[in-house]
């Protein structure tokens, strides 16, 4: 633990917190806050002193900010839970410490329905600690509409302003400044049918900011406990699934292909798919991410055997995914299933399929900041 001040500061009465974690006073605290209707979430440095009877000048300062504002509770988070008035006397950087962290952040944010998030962090960071919070920021941002904001101008190391020694008397409502965090880095893959070895080599080789699969990650015989839902949300920031990941059966629980072939027809992967994609925007970007674009003729005649209903799906496939375009303003397509790459402009959009990864193939795309776009580059495994 750090050396935390010995100064004792008390909280206002109706402020007092009922949300501890951990309840008792350790060398580290995830989460300080009192449940309300209205609740501010607030990402700080690291905790200080503040438990369930004594307060801290950060905390008594984010309060009063937060009742200010008609926020009757507030939930004090911080990028690192190691407690230290001072972080420069934080001890050295505790990798199992900080994913739990990580872990409390997301679950009090959902919890609470927190919808106004607060990030003051400063320029005092711990690099390891903030390059993980960034990206957990970014999928909470897109995934729950969460409104991620400061009070003040970003530092010269575009780290949002910490609040002590502040003035807050003239902070309002609209006050608020949007925390913009640019994507610099993004990796699209697909289609790599169980090959989770591969998936890690371009994952380190690449490291990129942000992580997005189009979809196939399991294979039509891969057991579905060897890839587990907590593995995707760890490893990949936007993710679809294909018609090889739908399937609850493998082929060998069944006695024969026909059996096989009869619980794909059943299961019908096509209906589910139709409705399994994903919109989000990045750098201010909309992006819309799909196994498939287009319904894929290949793809109806293994699962749907009557030409009628083939040709009606496909129509009702191109209708659907034009009009979500249309209707979310979608600059950027991603979809897989075919294995084929390729990075065109169609209908308006930028499509883009990375391939396959288990035909060694894969796409990066660099953020341009002068002409605030992406640059994507389709790349081989070699």
């Amino acid at each position: 633990m750090g050396i935390v001040t010995k100064r004792r500061v008390y909280f206002k009465q109706s402020f007092k917190p009922d949300y501890i974690i951990p309840k008792a006073y350790e060398e580290y605290r995830y989460v300080l806050g009192k449940q309300g209707e209205k609740i501010l979430g607030i990402i700080g440095m690291n905790p200080s002193a503040a438990c369930d009877e004594i307060s801290d000048s950060t905390v008594n300062t984010v309060i009063n900010l937060a009742s200010k504002l008609g926020f009757d509770g507030y939930m004090m988070m911080n990028m690192y839970p190691e407690r230290g008035t001072n972080p420069k006397t934080l001890e050295s950087f505790n990798k199992q410490l900080h994913i739990q962290n990580l872990f409390y952040i997301e679950e009090t944010i959902k919890k609470f329905n927190i919808k106004d998030l607060w990030v003051c962090w400063g320029d005092n960071i711990i690099k390891e600690a903030k390059y993980d919070m960034l990206k957990l920021l970014n999928k909470l941002k897109y995934s729950i509409n969460l409104n991620i904001f400061t009070f003040w101008n970003t530092t010269s190391k575009n780290n949002p302003s910490h609040p002590l020694y502040k003035k807050y008397k003239d902070i309002k409502e609209d006050s608020k400044i949007p925390f913009v965090h640019k994507i610099k880095k993004i990796l699209i893959v697909g289609d790599n049918h169980g090959d989770l070895e591969i998936f890690e080599q371009i994952k380190y080789k690449e490291n990129p900011d942000l992580i997005i699969h189009t979809g196939d990650l399991y294979n039509f015989n891969t057991p579905r406990h060897e890839i587990s839902q907590e593995w995707i949300e760890k490893n990949i920031d936007f993710f679809v699934r294909g018609n090889h990941d739908v399937n609850l059966k493998t082929p060998q629980e069944f006695q024969n292909r026909e059996e096989y072939e009869k619980y794909m027809y059943e299961l019908n992967p096509y209906e589910i798919l139709l409705n399994e994609f994903k919109i989000f925007q990045l750098n201010e970007i909309n992006f819309l991410l799909t196994h498939t674009f287009e319904h894929d003729s290949n793809y109806a005649t293994i699962y749907n055997k009557f030409e009628a209903k083939e040709k009606q799906n496909e129509e009702e496939w191109k209708k659907h995914r034009l009009s979500l375009i249309k209707d979310f303003n979608i600059s950027i397509v991603i979809s897989g299933h075919t294995h084929i790459p390729h990075i065109k402009n169609e209908h308006g959009f930028l499509h883009i399929n990375p391939g396959s990864l288990k035909d060694k193939t894969y796409v990066i795309g660099n953020y341009d900041s002068k002409n605030k776009e992406f640059k994507f580059k389709i790349k081989n495994i070699i």
